[in-house]
Formats: structure tokens, C-alpha cells, sequence
């Protein structure tokens, strides 16, 4: 079961999402990965999905340094 909750939105507005959350096969993910655009490719591959980011910055100086190994 998977329920997310959001209680300081910019729509003043509370609300709830709740369902079930199930496990895509890998050839499903990389066909939905390589199908967004490339900036956002390399912005998942750069941060850290699990940890909360303490600054834009870092993210950004990441980016630009994966950018210059791959291009």
C-alpha cells in the first residue's frame, strides 16, 4: 500500500493519495526512462532519489560534471 499526504501545498489545500504501488518490469522503466526528455534523464541520474537535497546547488554542480564526462 502505497499513501502519500501533502499538507503545505501552494494550493492551500490538503490532500491524500492512496493505492497500490507494484513493482514495473526493468525493460518497462528504461523504455519509460529513455522516452523523457535528456535534462531530465541526467537529473535522475545525478541526485540521489532516497536523500533529501540540501541545496539546488549541488545538484546543479553534479549535473554540470556528469555533463562534461558524457558530451
Amino acid at each position: 500500500m502505497l499513501r502519500c499526504f501533502s499538507t503545505g501545498s501552494p494550493w492551500s489545500d490538503r490532500f491524500s493519495i492512496s493505492g497500490v504501488a507494484e513493482k514495473v518490469k526493468t525493460k518497462e522503466s528504461i523504455k519509460y526512462f529513455m522516452s523523457r526528455p535528456r535534462g531530465s534523464q541526467l537529473g535522475a541520474w545525478v541526485s540521489d532519489q532516497s536523500s533529501v537535497l540540501s541545496s539546488r546547488k549541488i545538484l546543479e554542480l553534479k549535473l554540470e560534471e556528469i555533463k562534461t564526462q558524457i558530451f
